[in-house]
């Protein structure tokens, strides 16, 4: 029983930290892809016209 709930408690802190990971990555990564496209639209404004 002991076993069985430190398993548990061992896959959880590993679901928790995979998603912790995942949350931090997608937070640094967004602002960078939010800067990529208003790049990229402000290059197509630019040649658009010509």
């Amino acid at each position: 029983m002991k076993q069985e709930k430190l398993f548990f408690q061992k896959r959880y802190n590993s679901y928790f930290i995979k998603l912790h990971f995942n949350f931090t990555l997608s937070l640094f990564y967004l602002p960078l892809i939010f800067v990529h496209c208003s790049s990229f639209v402000r290059c197509r404004a630019t040649v658009e016209p010509l």
